[in-house]
């Protein structure tokens, strides 16, 4: 869940008018996270160039229909930040306040007391809410796959929204001055580093619609890169989760796997695993719970103690192991075929035992009237 009192959606122009409305399934999950503590969204468009009347227009249209869509039961406002333009983020304020449900003056371009009247309402709202860090900032907004670019985005907004401090009120008491309302005092604090994930797993769901656009493997590598810069430990096991809403076709879910396991073998150094859920079929969770185990002089483990996972890798290798044989088992003397058959079958799952044991031993010792062959 996001427990944030607002949250932020940062989009560019080409991203929102773009026909296969990518963004409405990050609202979606948003709206997902969000609904509970019915926080507020603002839809922000964002452009380096200054914006035409018609396209500022058309790409606001499109936002609202999107938040419309999605956020029916919560608050939600649109506006336009503009980077080449300082004073755009004006207008940011004035929705943030509107949508929070604080009076401001209508209208973009404001007097200059409009504008302190603005600022002033915008860090009443700040200081109500408990900080910046009760502000959530997200979206896409860099074509680049640099992380950087994105950062350094979302850092440039962060200070024209709040001047590089956060202000909060200190309600102790100071020169034997109660803490009435005009005695209170604003401090500034730096915003806080991003939280530490000290987990041993950690499962990363991208849907497969998203995974289809070639153009969102960027926004993959920079959540990913995200994800290994808060880890905090080195046992951590990332897995990726290919989710859909309907079973994928082999070819196409393999296609997936092969592309999610590359991204994450770049990204971590620590044990990585792909696998695929199905929203409407509750029993493909079964693969995710394969991945949750560790291996253990060659004996996988799960959580359950259950032996399953090991089981079925078991198999799967003495029947591949089996194939090979029959290949060439014309070829071969019984026993030969008998040796094949007890040293890449057998000796994986029958470890140490006096009948293997004695075996082996008569192939090294045959003439050892101690020992007797196994019969065929």
């Amino acid at each position: 869940m996001l427990d944030f009192p607002i949250v932020l959606t940062v989009f560019r122009v080409p991203l929102i008018m773009d026909a296969s409305n990518s963004i409405k399934e990050i609202l979606k999950d948003i709206q997902v996270r969000t609904r509970e503590i019915g926080s507020a969204i603002v839809g922000i468009v964002y452009s380096v160039e200054t914006f035409k009347g018609e396209k500022k227009m058309e790409s606001m249209e499109k936002m609202r229909k999107l938040l419309g869509q999605v956020f029916k039961d919560q608050p939600w406002g649109v506006c336009c930040y503009n980077s080449s333009e300082p004073r755009s983020i004006l207008e940011v304020k004035r929705i943030i306040t509107e949508t929070m449900g604080v009076m401001t003056t209508d209208g973009y371009q404001l007097l200059e007391d409009d504008q302190i009247q603005l600022e002033k309402s915008f860090r009443e709202l700040v200081v109500q809410l408990g900080g910046r860090e009760r502000f959530l900032i997200l979206g896409n907004i860099c074509p680049s796959a640099r992380n950087f670019e994105k950062a350094r985005v979302f850092k440039e907004m962060t200070k024209a929204l709040f001047d590089d401090h956060v202000y909060k009120i200190d309600n102790s008491k100071e020169d034997g001055k109660s803490g009435a309302p005009g005695n209170q005092k604003k401090e500034c604090v730096q915003l806080p580093k991003p939280k530490a994930f000290p987990y041993m797993l950690i499962l990363v769901v991208f849907h497969s619609m998203f995974l289809k656009e070639e153009d969102n493997m960027a926004q993959v590598k920079e959540i990913l890169n995200d994800i290994k810069s808060r880890l905090t430990m080195s046992s951590t096991r990332v897995i990726g989760v290919v989710c859909s809403d309907e079973p994928l076709a082999i070819p196409e879910e393999h296609t997936f796997h092969i592309l999610l396991q590359k991204i994450l073998r770049q990204t971590f150094s620590c044990p990585t695993g792909v696998c695929s859920f199905v929203r409407t079929n509750l029993e493909s969770v079964d693969g995710l719970e394969l991945l949750m185990v560790i291996r253990c002089l060659r004996v996988t483990l799960d959580s359950a103690l259950s032996f399953k996972p090991h089981i079925q890798a078991l198999v799967t290798s003495c029947c591949l192991q089996l194939k090979n044989i029959s290949r060439f088992h014309p070829f071969l003397n019984p026993h030969s075929t008998k040796m094949l058959v007890h040293a890449l079958i057998i000796s994986r799952f029958d470890f140490a035992t006096s009948s293997s044991v004695a075996y082996l031993l008569t192939l090294l010792h045959p003439t050892s009237p101690s020992l007797t062959l196994l019969p065929d």
